[in-house]
């Protein structure tokens, strides 16, 4: 093994600490260097170089030389690295593992593995984790074989993400070469995309272009969009004319979420970078992307583009508005013009009004205000937030002659009762000895 190789990703892998993960790669980077300079080896299974006893107590390693058969190789490495899975302390342990593999041939590395499991080491451990990251180093394709046969549940790819910091490219091509149809793999690709777009958009865009075979459906390359970083957004006006067709008509989903994250200055330059329709469409679908977003930065851009508000799912957006700031949610609902968006509109904030905390009364003078938009859905579903929510009885009782079939009228009566005699039994029986009640209201109101 080549020393020097280990990166510091690697064991930021495994070092939470920064600081620590820092000295001890130049601690483990210095010690192997120092050992090449004094010597050259003469087998990739030479002992270890010394070690500090004082340092590691692991310095009787040294005279464990890894000769003989596969199988003598096997048994010591099993021996040394109980040695050295036996340390509690975790700067001990990563220092000897990462001198061991200094002592190794790539093809060494799968007799490691296996002495590794033999041991009963944990599989989702970090000295497995540390050891394929060695390994990836040296011979990612065949790191990336050996865990694809070896998975442990629920953790991301290790050499991946070794492999991907280092030469995306070859990764993506091992990957393509070993798909085989896998949606698996697929997946793997996109992710490793998305993160090379995200560092180097043009030299991941560009492995894309060179290599329509490897994602026939576009999938991939909508993996390597949703990457982008800010920086790079303006890329979007460049490449549109040689875009395919399927891409561009759902480029503002695909650009949405990259687009949120971007700063206003790079946001504006990517919009003023497309044609006037997709800039719209794609202003709707970063306003329904940002969906736990303060209200005022969508109205920014509502205001800045206008016309944008009629791709917005104006429902969620205005149930949302009312409970930061009714008042002028409802001001600009008022100035909307009718049609399907004010509907959508008129829906959402009786939502947001008919919450718990929110404002019935308001909510029902919306209602009244529009009764043709809001239509008896929107009142049925008042009625039955009025009661739970607001302690709203009377009035969610007085809007029931309101609704069309006996049905809802019994429902939205049910409905009511039930919350009222949680809350004040007595005044839900009083009203009930003075009121004529549907038999099967009545009946469902005895448990109280």
């Amino acid at each position: 093994m080549d020393p020097g190789k280990i990166t510091s990703g690697v064991l930021a892998i495994l070092l939470p600490v920064s600081a620590l993960c820092f000295a001890l790669r130049y601690s483990a980077d210095q010690r192997r260097s120092e050992a090449a300079a004094a010597t050259t080896r003469t087998s990739a299974l030479a002992p270890l170089a010394a070690t500090t006893p004082s340092r590691t107590g692991l310095a009787r390693l040294r005279d464990q030389p890894l000769l003989g058969s596969r199988e003598q190789v096997r048994a010591a490495l099993r021996h040394q690295l109980g040695e050295i899975c036996s340390q509690g302390n975790a700067v001990i342990r990563t220092s000897a593992l990462l001198a061991l593999t200094d002592r190794l041939n790539q093809t060494d590395f799968p007799e490691l593995m296996a002495a590794l499991l033999d041991l009963g080491i944990q599989s989702y451990g970090d000295d497995q984790r540390l050891l394929i990251s060695v390994w990836a180093e040296l011979d990612p394709g065949a790191a990336l074989a050996w865990e694809n046969a070896n998975p442990v549940p629920g953790r991301e790819s290790v050499v991946l993400g070794v492999w991907s910091q280092r030469d995306p490219a070859g990764a993506l091509s091992w990957l393509e070469i070993h798909r085989s149809g896998s949606e698996a793999n697929l997946d793997a690709m996109g992710k490793l995309l998305r993160n090379w777009s995200s560092r180097d958009a043009r030299a991941a865009l560009s492995w894309l272009e060179s290599h329509p075979e490897a994602d026939p459906k576009h999938q991939l390359l909508q993996f390597a969009l949703s990457g982008l970083p800010g920086s790079n957004l303006d890329l979007i006006g460049e490449m549109l004319p040689r875009l395919p067709e399927d891409i561009r008509r759902y480029l503002p989903q695909i650009l949405s979420e990259a687009l949120v994250r971007a700063t206003a200055a790079e946001r504006e330059r990517c919009l003023q970078s497309l044609p006037d329709s997709q800039r719209i469409a794609t202003v709707s679908a970063m306003i329904n992307a940002m969906r736990d977003a303060p209200t005022a930065g969508k109205l920014e851009l509502l205001r800045q583009y206008p016309a944008a508000m009629d791709g917005v799912a104006a429902g969620p957006f205005y149930d949302k508005w009312v409970g930061e700031d009714a008042t002028a949610a409802l001001a600009e609902l008022q100035r909307m013009p009718a049609g399907p968006q004010r509907k959508a509109a008129i829906f959402g904030a009786v939502e947001g009004l008919s919450h718990y905390g929110g404002n019935a009364r308001l909510a029902l003078q919306l209602i009244n205000d529009h009764p043709d938009e809001a239509g008896e859905e929107v009142l049925a579903r008042w009625v039955m937030c009025a009661g739970p929510n607001h302690h709203e009885f009377l009035l969610a009782i007085d809007q029931l002659p309101r609704l069309s079939t006996p049905q809802a009228r019994e429902q939205g009566l049910r409905e009511t009762l039930e919350s009222w005699f949680f809350n004040d039994a007595p005044a839900a029986r009083e009203w009930m000895k003075t009121h004529e009640v549907p038999p099967a209201v009545a009946k469902a109101m005895e448990k109280y």
